[in-house]
């Protein structure tokens, strides 16, 4: 929910820790399974983006992964990284459940029970793309205020508000 490089003080110095002191800690990678000779990562995304900004080769582990074991690694990987916020964890869900995983699955890779799975799905499937990465991580919003919003936003009317608001200069400024 950040871009990076502009709005992601964490990435800066990451970039500037790696300047510094290089890469310490390497990167998963599996093989692709489409593409010979190609990889795809497994975690790590954000210390491949800050090598290539820095122009340095990129360390890292290969390890044959299946599609489950990789969203596994990816999920711990997020979840030990930082603390990432009810929102960033429910687009998480999201994305693997569009991607066809079992909600075994997704609990596991992101260590919660079925019922805060259910929230986290609910959350992400009733917020509009447009107003969530509008309003970013929000870190210390929580679970009650994304649910309340969902609420909020059923009604047409208030959809159309909510775009509203998000549109405004005010809003971006904030």
């Amino acid at each position: 929910l950040t871009s990076g490089e502009v709005d992601d003080p964490q990435f800066a110095e990451l970039i500037e820790s790696m300047r510094e002191s290089g890469q310490q800690v390497p990167i998963l990678v599996r093989p692709h399974p489409d593409q010979e000779g190609r990889f795809q990562v497994a975690y790590g995304h954000r210390r491949l983006r800050a090598a290539q900004a820095l122009g340095l080769e990129v360390k890292a582990l290969v390890r044959p992964l299946t599609d489950d074991e990789l969203v596994v690694a990816q999920g711990k990987e997020n979840a030990e990284r930082r603390n990432l916020s009810f929102i960033e964890r429910a687009l998480f869900a999201k994305t693997l459940a569009a991607r066809g995983f079992d909600r075994k699955l997704i609990g596991d890779a992101l260590a919660v029970q079925k019922s805060e799975l259910s929230r986290l799905l609910q959350v992400a499937d009733g917020l509009p793309d447009l107003v969530v990465r509008a309003i970013g991580p929000a870190p210390k919003a929580g679970r009650d205020r994304w649910m309340k919003m969902v609420e909020l936003l059923s009604a047409k009317s208030a959809d159309d508000a909510a775009r509203e608001e998000i549109a405004r200069e005010t809003f971006r400024t904030a």
